[in-house]
């Protein structure tokens, strides 16, 4: 039998807040080569607390994370941000340059990729999430979905072998919205994504972690007679999607 290639483990994670709130208990989980998890649950649950441990933003915790063959603590610079990055949640505190030409390629320019690579990728990128047309403007004048979208190709640019994804849909329009769930499934590489969008998540993973009080309460397929027994909420939540959709 043919081993399953992981580009991502997690082992016993935990982590406690200087206040003393345990934001992260016992979490376990392996993230497959190219496969996309999202992570769902109740504010508080510490699935923003699990992404930025996992890029390696938070010391201190205990438990161990392999990613790609290295372990967590031993990344550093260039080398974490070449294979795990994340797209903040508020895309405000992610843009920094003058025009959104600029700041997607920033990471590429100081990561010494030829300009012709660059060009290219950027090329693809502002088509596919359709902001060709925005590449001269100055971001903070875009809407807050244009700012998503461009936080989001800066970090795809470089393509790392792992993107973290903190509520990416909040907040998008439906056509917005349509071309970032295009965006996430043409990325070939491995995904985790943190979203209260069920649509969202059906439309771009066919796995779940569901955590609550900073423990994994649920790890499979959103299609399995165990999702509907311990995420009862999300399973009527996905029966009135469809009833709805039906509807139309």
């Amino acid at each position: 039998m043919q081993s399953v290639k992981l580009d991502l483990e997690a082992d016993n994670l935990s982590y406690t807040f200087e206040d003393g709130t345990e934001a992260l208990k016992g979490v376990s989980f392996a993230l497959g080569k190219g496969e996309t998890i999202s992570v769902m649950g109740p504010n508080g649950a510490g699935k923003s607390t699990l992404l930025w441990l996992l890029m390696g933003a938070l010391k201190g915790f205990s438990g161990a994370v392999n990613i790609c063959g290295s372990n967590l603590k031993e990344l550093s610079g260039v080398g974490l941000y070449k294979t795990i990055n994340l797209v903040f949640q508020n895309p405000e505190n992610q843009i920094f340059c003058d025009t959104v030409e600029n700041e997607i390629n920033f990471a590429p320019d100081n990561l010494g990729m030829d300009a012709e690579t660059s060009g290219k990728n950027l090329e693809e990128l502002a088509a596919a999430l359709g902001i060709s047309t925005l590449l001269k403007k100055e971001p903070q004048h875009l809407s807050f979905g244009q700012k998503k979208r461009v936080a989001l190709a800066s970090v795809l640019v470089i393509k790392p072998e792992i993107i973290l994804l903190d509520e990416p849909s909040s907040n998008l329009d439906f056509l917005s919205k349509e071309k970032l769930v295009a965006a996430v499934n043409q990325f070939k590489g491995s995904k985790i994504i943190v979203t209260q969008d069920i649509g969202f998540a059906l439309s771009v993973s066919a796995r779940l972690i569901y955590m609550n009080g900073g423990a994994i309460c649920y790890d499979g397929p959103f299609k399995s007679d165990d999702f509907k027994l311990k995420c009862p909420g999300l399973f009527h939540e996905i029966i009135k999607l469809r009833e709805m959709i039906a509807g139309i």
